[in-house]
């Protein structure tokens, strides 16, 4: 049950995260499966194991790297453009020009709530700035632009932004599933094999040169005989 709650509350709002997590698992676990295959297949020759299990293993690892870190980057890019108000809904803008009063833009509105309040140090404006629009929703009632408005505005702005966050929360999740799609995607059928292609090539192409090293550090061959070095350089008869 602790193990169900941790997922729980680690995924139910952002279902992109989970899809690129389970992803990675699947490459991984695939991965492990092919190489178990090859390591104990009986038709494979002991010579060939030698060259096709570290092949193997080498795209596994390319798999699982590459996919990973696509799928974060543009799930993280995805999320970044919601935060910072890029992307967004109705809801969200209409929430923020109810507290603020500024409708040039969102950002403007953005702007005018942090330029509206106090704060004791540097730091502390500091952290309140970079933080996110689903913050300011979230603590809309501690802001100070909030705590000057009447008492009926008040009312009207708590109405407005307690709609807008849970749509606010289902867009975010929204694109971040998307995002977490295309980045598979992309991922998957068009990077990961080309990058995994041509490492495996020079895996390959390593691994023949260092065979070619060994036939000839095993390669001795016996010195011609006197006798037949004689007769070789004066009667010109081949050997």
């Amino acid at each position: 049950m602790k193990l169900a709650d941790t997922l729980y509350k680690l995924y139910s709002k952002d279902n992109g995260k989970q899809l690129v997590h389970t992803g990675a698992l699947g490459w991984l676990f695939s991965s492990l499966a092919q190489v178990w295959v090859v390591a104990t297949d009986k038709n494979i020759s002991k010579r060939e194991k030698k060259f096709l299990v570290p092949q193997e293993i080498c795209d596994g690892a390319t798999n699982v790297t590459l996919y990973y870190t696509i799928s974060q980057l543009i799930k993280k890019g995805g999320d970044l453009l919601v935060d910072k108000g890029y992307l967004t809904t109705d809801d969200v803008v209409k929430a923020i020009e109810t507290l603020s009063g500024d409708k040039s833009s969102l950002q403007n509105g953005i702007n005018a709530i942090k330029d509206s309040c106090t704060f004791s140090t540097n730091a502390a404006k500091k952290e309140f700035t970079a933080k996110p629009i689903n913050y300011i929703l979230e603590n809309f009632s501690k802001l100070d632009v909030y705590k000057n408005l009447p008492a009926d505005k008040q009312i009207a702005v708590k109405e407005a932004i307690e709609s807008a966050v849970p749509k606010f929360a289902g867009f975010k999740n929204g694109i971040g599933v998307i995002a977490a799609i295309g980045a598979s995607i992309l991922a998957c059928n068009l990077i990961t094999p080309v990058v995994r292609n041509k490492m495996a090539g020079m895996y390959q192409q390593k691994y023949i040169l260092s065979q070619d090293e060994k036939s000839k550090s095993s390669y001795n061959p016996q010195p011609v005989p006197k006798t037949f070095q004689v007769f070789n350089m004066s009667s010109g008869m081949r050997i």
